[in-house]
């Protein structure tokens, strides 16, 4: 069950949607994908998913999503789910741009998780593109990997491990 070690997308909220859209947009390079329900979906333009995610109300992470590789993936997670008396809520297809179904459930510290799987195929390339007309050297490829901060690491990390089965990389104290 590797294939959720891969990180698909995140929802920030902000204080200013409009200003916060200019920025990714006009600084970062980032492709704007849609527009729904008061979100506004972003890309890098690896693929043809979005990466992240902005919408009005506050600072900080909202929810961010782990990609599983098939239905049959995504079924072993509910099961685990359910074992460990972790409720969760189906994500319906079409609920968002290029995500075909999944999971959203909690972390133990309140922070929303999801295991999704996604409409367009990711690419890893070992190389850096040449640069691509409307892109600057800042422009990332692709969103790869998140950091979450928390008050109870051991908490969250035990988690991580032990209900989802995880594997931990880093831990900064």
């Amino acid at each position: 069950m590797a294939g959720v070690m891969r990180f698909e997308h995140g929802l920030l909220r902000v204080h200013q949607l409009d200003r916060a859209v200019e920025f990714f947009k006009h600084v970062m390079h980032l492709t704007e994908i849609a527009r729904e329900d008061g979100i506004v979906y972003l890309g890098c333009g690896l693929d043809g998913n979005y990466d992240v995610a902005l919408t009005e109300g506050g600072t900080g992470l909202s929810r961010f999503s782990f990609r599983a590789d098939s239905e049959e993936e995504l079924d072993q997670y509910k099961k685990r789910l359910k074992d460990h008396g972790v409720p969760f809520e189906t994500i319906e297809n079409g609920r968002e741009p290029g995500v075909l179904g999944g999971i959203r459930f909690q972390l133990p510290g309140k922070l929303d998780m999801e295991l999704i799987i996604a409409a367009a195929e990711r690419y890893h390339r070992p190389y850096a593109p040449p640069v691509l007309a409307g892109r600057s050297s800042i422009t990332p490829l692709d969103a790869d990997h998140i950091t979450i901060c928390t008050t109870d690491v051991k908490r969250e990390v035990e988690f991580m491990q032990n209900v989802l089965g995880f594997l931990v990389s880093d831990v900064t104290l």
